[in-house]
């Protein structure tokens, strides 16, 4: 727009990026674990202080689909009842959007077992802990403390948790940012109920 009004008051000769083609997005593949490498996780005692804590902190993630940043700001004020139930209430670090995600009874068992106070740690740090519990647990994919997030979004949406509540427990700014991050777990979700159909 910028470059059409400098050229149509002849500021300029041409438009400059006329010429230039941009490169073509490439989706990458949604990395999470499957229900049973989950449960096989869980299961895992590592008998090492440093990654039974990566453990729990990624597990943190995987029951209640918060960032790496929002575990680490999380505190116990976090916590609100809302009929009768127990709610993790808070802003995203990242973009400030308001998330709200039921408190899992697994998630309630982690956080009063650190006394409701998570050790921070570094991300880098995490990561490299979680490549080493992925070799220990024989997982082909690599565990990054992102990957905690996404399952829990990618087994909520295979579980059929509607995608607007997804999207809501998740804290992304619109529904558009959901359906593009999980449109290939929505399309297995929808083969598997038409199968339900057939059957």
């Amino acid at each position: 727009m910028l470059f059409k009004y400098a050229v149509d008051n002849e500021y300029l000769g041409y438009t400059p990026f006329l010429r230039h083609k941009s490169k073509k997005f490439i989706k990458k593949p949604i990395l999470f674990l499957t229900e049973e490498e989950l449960a096989r996780l869980e299961a895992k005692d590592f008998n090492s202080p440093r990654l039974d804590f990566v453990k729990d902190f990624f597990l943190l993630q995987c029951y209640s689909g918060m960032s790496f940043a929002d575990l680490c700001a999380f505190t116990k004020d976090s916590v609100k009842l809302v009929e009768d139930r127990h709610f993790i209430v808070r802003y995203r670090q990242k973009t400030k959007v308001p998330f709200i995600v039921p408190l899992l009874c697994k998630a309630e068992l982690i956080f009063e077992k650190y006394n409701w106070k998570l050790p921070v740690k570094c991300n880098q740090k995490m990561n490299c802990y979680l490549k080493e519990i992925a070799d220990i647990c024989g997982f082909s994919l690599e565990l990054t403390t992102h990957v905690g997030r996404k399952t829990f979004a990618t087994l909520s949406l295979s579980m059929g948790v509607p995608i607007e509540t997804v999207s809501k427990m998740v804290g992304h700014t619109n529904i558009k940012q959901t359906l593009d991050a999980y449109a290939d777990v929505l399309t297995s979700k929808m083969i598997q109920d038409m199968a339900i159909l057939e059957g």
